[in-house]
This record gives structure tokens, sequence and C-alpha cells, in this order.
């Protein structure tokens, strides 16, 4: 877990995009966080606590102002939550959330007070600020609007969560902690390998293994459906673009011919790469690896399927990793009978001195 762990835990609003003041008191409004007069800061959630801050900043401060008629809670599936507001005899929607997924519940924009149709270039330009932001190692969170009569009868995601206004996008920043290079050094040189595991957007967990990192492994997103993004992520973090290579891409369809399963045209997707990458055979699927590199920086691609994965670790990348690290880790079982833990490692001793 990296928040709070390996970060300090103290979101601070850094971005923001679109219409700003309602922007802010959206955000705040829909966050269960509470701002403290005489701590002069918000109290609850970190997220919240920087969305609430970021209001006060702006001019916005919740305290006496949120009548809050109902809510839809936050959920994992949905990545969004939403609040209603009693404001000048109506009721507002405010739904803050995960950019993509905000987006695409979104028919109108507001530009200028006033409420436009979301048009394709809209779409695009808001998709690419939210790009640049996560690439920029930001959380990005995007607030969306709605407005009714009077309370809805049926409080609920299907009825509500729909042809949304877009407000805008907030960037937030978690500061890493100082000590934290030095502990995952302390961690390698013990034998323990640290790894990044994040619910991020994948845009922002690349931009932030790439700032900390010279080698980055990943595993999964190769498959050929619109959410295996990986190597269009990475392509992009190292200013590549994506090309066929038809090697792979007849390998692929000598592989489902073999099997007597059609091939969809979304597989060809598995054979685009990283233009310049070493492409990495996979015998066990459909989905070959790959190595994108720079002289300073590498990123190595495999399939998440223990079953391919595996094998393709040990005949690739290992033997990539050895030749571009300059020296070889090998290790050898001994199986002890009729001795004790203790009295073997006092004999092995001097031996396991020089190794480590």
């Amino acid at each position: 877990d990296k928040t709070g762990t390996l970060t300090q835990n103290k979101m601070t609003v850094v971005k923001e995009y679109g219409e700003k003041e309602l922007l802010a008191k959206g955000m705040s409004l829909c966050s269960d966080a509470t701002f403290d007069p005489e701590k002069g800061k918000a109290v609850g959630e970190p997220t919240e606590c920087a969305l609430v801050d970021y209001a006060v900043k702006s001019g916005f401060d919740k305290t006496g102002a949120d009548r809050r008629a109902g809510e839809i809670p936050f959920d994992s599936m949905r990545k969004m939550m939403s609040t209603l507001h009693e404001e000048g005899g109506k009721i507002v929607q405010y739904t803050k959330g995960a950019p993509d997924e905000i987006l695409a519940r979104c028919n109108r924009v507001l530009r200028g007070g006033d409420a436009s149709p979301m048009t394709d270039e809209i779409r695009k330009e808001i998709l690419a600020k939210n790009k640049e932001y996560a690439d920029g190692a930001l959380r990005v969170l995007a607030l969306a609007v709605a407005t009714y009569p009077s309370l809805p009868g049926k409080i609920d995601s299907e009825s509500l969560e729909k042809d949304l206004c877009f407000v805008g996008l907030v960037g937030m920043i978690d500061p890493v902690r100082p000590e934290v290079k030095d502990a995952i050094g302390i961690c390698r040189e013990a034998g323990i390998r640290p790894v990044m595991i994040t619910g991020d957007h994948i845009d922002t967990a690349v931009a932030i293994a790439k700032k900390r990192a010279d080698i980055i492994i990943t595993t999964g997103g190769l498959g050929p459906t619109c959410d295996d993004l990986t190597k269009q992520v990475l392509a992009e973090a190292f200013g590549k673009k994506l090309v066929l290579d038809e090697a792979s891409l007849e390998y692929i369809k000598a592989r489902f011919s073999k099997r007597g399963h059609e091939m969809t045209p979304n597989n060809v997707k598995q054979a685009y790469f990283p233009e310049g990458c070493i492409i990495l055979p996979n015998p066990n699927g459909t989905a070959p690896g790959c190595i994108v590199e720079t002289e300073a920086k590498a990123a190595i691609l495999m399939p998440g399927p223990p079953n391919e994965m595996v094998p393709m670790f040990e005949a690739s990348v290992l033997p990539y990793l050895e030749k571009r690290s300059g020296y070889m880790l090998k290790s050898k079982m001994l199986r002890i009978f009729g001795k004790g833990e203790s009295s073997v490692e006092y004999e092995l001793k001097d031996i396991m001195a020089s190794q480590t």
C-alpha cells in the first residue's frame, strides 16, 4: 500500500481544469470531509480533505452551506460517488470520480457558465488534459453536475448517474516520503524484492515508476480488449509509436488456426509493439511480451497468466537482466535432514556471510 506508506498521505490539489468556481464548490460538497476552523484545515479522509482545503483556498467553505438531501456512495466498480443538495429551491447533484468513468456519463459540458453539447473534440481535449496530469504523477478526479426541480424519487446510480454535465478536473499530488529511496535500497540488499501495486490510473503508475526506477516490469494488459492498455501507455511514456510486427501477427494467426478457433479482428492488437522494442516470444499464448528501452531506462512487458509469464521470464527476461546488469544471481536449494536449523546455520555461517 503506497498511500501513507511510500507517500506522506498529504494530498494537495495542484492543478485544475474547467469551471474553477463550481469545480471547487462541487468537489467540496461531494465529500464527507469537513473544515475545522480551529485547526485551519479539513478533517477526514486525505483525498477528500485535499478537496475541501482546495475549495476553502478558492473561496468556498462548505461549513453551514452543505444542505445534503441524498447521496449515492462511492464504490470501486462505478469509481464515483454522487451527492444531492438543496440549492435555491432546486436540487443540485454533484458527481465526482475517475475521469474516464465520469466523462462516459456526460452528454454536456460547462463552458463559461453555459452548458453546451459534449462533442468528440471536447472529449478528446478533456482526455488529453487527464493524461497530462496523470503523466505528471498526479491523481486526477473529475466533477460533473445535474439539476432537478425537486428531489428525485429514486436515488441510485442507474437513475441519476447519467446525462451529466461535465464541470472539470483536479490533479492532486501526495509527496513521497524522503526516506523511501533508502528503505527500498535496504530491502534490496536484504534480498527483498519491492513491487508497487496501485489502484491509480495506469498513466499515473507508469509516471511514478519511471521516475523512481531504472527498470519497470509489468505483467498483464497485453490482451486484445479495449482495457488492455499496457503497451500503449508504455510506448507513450518512452516516446515511441506502436507499429505492426508481421511475424507476430502470423504467429497469432497460426495459433488460432491450429486450435481450430476463429481469430477476431481485435486480436491484431496483440501484434502491435512500441517501435524498436525487443519482442519476447510467447509459445504458450497469443500475447508476446516486449522490452522497451533507452540507455538509462527499460520497461519489460509480460503477459499476466503464470503459465505464459513464468516461461517467458526464464527464457527471455532473466538473460536480458543478467546482460544489462553485468552480474548473475544463482541459487541452490539444500535439503537438510537430521539437524536443527540453528545447528545448520552455525556450521554454514561463514559461507553465508561471504555471500551477502
